[in-house]
């Protein structure tokens, strides 16, 4: 009887430690999500807000954000929503999870999260880096520049997923078969973060008349990002947006960018680029023919003996003076 009792109460001192886990678990779990996410290696901090992390959710995103960006958050979840139905129309691709994004303070926080050391995620100037369904975004203090960040992730994420799936066998059969060159995603999510600009003009004029590069693929090779840029705006201005959304379809069905701009194009891969760089070599011709290099004799002289920085540079109405502003160890004239 005594045994029988025995047992009996050690069965049911086992049973209740089992209940009480499986209920605290839920509770566990949760507190790991909202305080503890945790993306890539472990670094040293010196913000240590990063380590508490809280979340905005709406129908289309997830963000996250810690301390002092909150306001920063609240901006960009605004600037998300905004342009997401755009984007989603312009690359004609519905997404089924909803997109993460993480939102810093500033590049020194993004840097010093525990997400820089993976070899997946290296940052590189002027890139929204985009992994998996996530979406990392830094506020530099120009919101223009912020929400450019933010359309470049969103499309990212958009377009990985229509070209290579959103489950894992979707993602390792398409990358194996598709592998596009580098300069194809990375060009056209630039693109999409903004569709062109007087700064990426300027780099363009200056490598395509330098004369290095007479060929896309010379130049595709030694600057990817900007080649990829520029070959999605010529294909938006002289075919329209919506042939974007066709090539990305065509090219993942006969996984091949050729047979793609063989079938939307007219024409295959090759003479599509040599028409493109045709295009700006023609157009930087005409536009160095009515420019004038400056005369040497009417340099403005500057006092600046200690070589501080200058800029904001004003010209007045008449053209008689001219105005600027100095740093001076962050004193500012």
């Amino acid at each position: 009887m005594n045994k029988t009792f025995r047992l009996w109460a050690l069965y049911a001192g086992f049973r209740a430690l089992g209940l009480f886990f499986f209920a605290c678990l839920p509770l566990f779990l949760f507190a790991q999500t909202t305080s503890q996410t945790s993306f890539g290696k472990n670094r040293v901090q010196f913000n240590r807000q990063i380590d508490e992390w809280m979340l905005y959710e709406t129908s289309n995103f997830v963000t996250y954000w810690y301390g002092d960006a909150r306001n920063v958050a609240q901006s960009a979840l605004q600037m998300a929503e905004y342009d997401f139905p755009t984007l989603q129309q312009m690359l004609e691709h519905q997404m089924t999870d909803k997109i993460e994004m993480l939102v810093f303070c500033d590049l020194t926080d993004l840097k010093q999260s525990n997400i820089g050391e993976d070899e997946i995620f290296q940052l590189r100037a002027g890139e929204t880096k985009v992994v998996g369904n996530k979406v990392f975004v830094f506020f530099d203090g120009n919101h223009n520049h912020l929400r450019a960040q933010i359309r470049e992730g969103v499309a990212g994420v958009l377009i990985n997923s229509m070209l290579f799936g959103s489950n894992l066998q979707e993602i390792v059969q398409n990358a194996v078969l598709l592998n596009l060159p580098g300069w194809y995603t990375n060009g056209l999510t630039a693109y999409c973060g903004e569709e062109w600009s007087t700064e990426y003009d300027n780099q363009l004029r200056n490598l395509i008349l330098s004369g290095k590069y007479t060929t896309f693929d010379k130049l595709a090779k030694d600057h990817p990002r900007l080649a990829g840029h520029a070959f999605w705006y010529y294909i938006g201005l002289h075919y329209g947006r919506g042939t974007v959304s066709n090539l990305l379809y065509l090219t993942r069905i006969n996984r091949s960018v050729d047979a793609g701009f063989l079938y939307v194009l007219g024409n295959g891969y090759r003479r599509t680029t040599e028409l493109m760089l045709d295009y700006f070599e023609k157009r930087y011709d005409e536009e160095s023919k009515s420019l004038r290099t400056p005369d040497e004799t009417t340099k403005v002289k500057i006092k600046n003996k200690r070589k501080h920085p200058l800029s904001q540079v004003k010209i007045s109405p008449d053209g008689k003076r001219i105005a600027w502003v100095s740093n001076d160890i962050g004193k500012w004239r």
